[in-house]
């Protein structure tokens, strides 16, 4: 392994147990009701907020897309305050979670743009085929009851071969 592995490596084994011990419990807020101070924004996506563990794990699979596309991944949403989840459910109607129940609202989703966005793209198949590695995925939901091919999920470390190599 070379030095500059070796550092990338325990940069990110050091970021991740900050980020850990960062988490928020359940019971500390309610759904889009976070200060956006608990939140950490998404470096490569200027005012869209994550969850800690999962805007680590963004960054990392934003960064393997990059190499693959020579770009970071775009989006539209990612945390949504409660308010925020109220006029989306307003202007979508069914396809919006109920306010209070949205992932969105945990720093626990993504909406995403181009063609990333979009059914049967190399970028869209890239990230459901790479993006369980990071912990991001695209629900089953998202694929049939309601077709969303933007949103993706972080479905945590549990799921995420990136994350369980950082232990």
């Amino acid at each position: 392994m070379t030095a500059v592995k070796e550092v990338e490596e325990a940069r990110f084994r050091s970021a991740w147990e900050r980020a850990l011990s960062a988490n928020l419990s359940s019971s500390d807020f309610q759904n889009g009701r976070i200060p956006m101070s608990k939140m950490t924004e998404i470096a490569t996506a200027k005012g869209h907020y994550l969850r800690n563990d999962a805007a680590i794990m963004f960054a990392e699979m934003s960064k393997a897309f990059k190499e693959q596309f020579g770009r970071h991944i775009t989006m539209t949403d990612s945390y949504r305050s409660y308010a925020s989840q109220v006029s989306t459910k307003a202007a979508k109607g069914w396809l919006a979670a109920p306010p209070g129940y949205s992932n969105h609202g945990w720093g626990l989703a993504l909406d995403l743009r181009g063609p990333e966005a979009q059914w049967n793209t190399a970028e869209r198949n890239w990230l459901v085929k790479h993006g369980p590695e990071y912990g991001w995925i695209s629900p089953d939901w998202a694929q049939r009851e309601k077709p969303e091919p933007w949103h993706f999920e972080f479905a945590g470390a549990e799921v995420s071969k990136t994350a369980k190599a950082a232990k």
